[in-house]
C-alpha cells in the first residue's frame, strides 16, 4: 500500500538518524532500566555458561513445536565438557503447559513447575543446561 510505505522513515536522512538515536536518560529508570538488567544479566549468563562451551557441533540444533510451545535443543561441545542447551518457550497468547527441558535451570521467565512439567505464561521460557557426562 502506497499510503503505508510512504509512513517508512528514509534510512539515510538525517532526521531518521537523530529520532533512532538512544537517550541515555530512559535508561536510568523504569522499564528501559529494567530491560537493560536483563540485558546485561543474559550476557553474563551466556558468557559464563554458555560461550566457554562453543563451538557448537555444526547443524546440532533441533527444534520442534507442541501446539503453541517451541522446543529448542543444541548440543555444545567446546571447552568444557558437552553438553545439551535446551530451551522451552510459550509463542501463544494463553498459558500453556510443557515437559521440563532436563538438567540445571539456567534462566526461566514467566513460568512455574508443575509436577514433572513446566507452566508458562504467554512468553513464558525455561532454559535448562543438561552435562551429557552425567545424563
Amino acid at each position: 500500500d502506497e499510503a503505508e510505505r510512504a509512513r517508512i522513515p528514509d534510512p539515510n536522512a538525517q532526521a531518521s538518524f537523530e529520532a533512532s538515536r538512544l537517550n541515555i536518560d530512559d535508561a536510568q529508570g523504569g522499564a528501559h532500566a529494567r530491560a537493560l538488567e536483563d540485558t546485561r544479566a543474559l550476557l553474563a549468563l551466556r558468557a559464563r555458561e554458555i560461550a566457554p562451551r562453543l563451538p557448537s557441533r555444526p547443524a546440532s540444533g533441533r527444534w520442534h513445536t507442541d501446539g503453541q510451545v517451541l522446543y529448542l535443543q543444541w548440543t555444545l561441545e567446546g571447552g568444557r565438557a558437552p553438553a545439551l542447551l535446551q530451551m522451552v518457550l510459550n509463542l501463544g497468547t494463553e498459558a500453556a503447559g510443557a515437559a521440563a527441558p532436563p538438567g540445571r535451570v539456567i534462566h526461566e521467565r514467566a513460568c512455574r513447575s508443575q509436577g514433572d512439567g513446566v507452566q508458562l505464561a504467554p512468553g513464558g521460557l525455561r532454559v535448562a543446561l543438561q552435562d551429557l557426562a552425567h545424563a
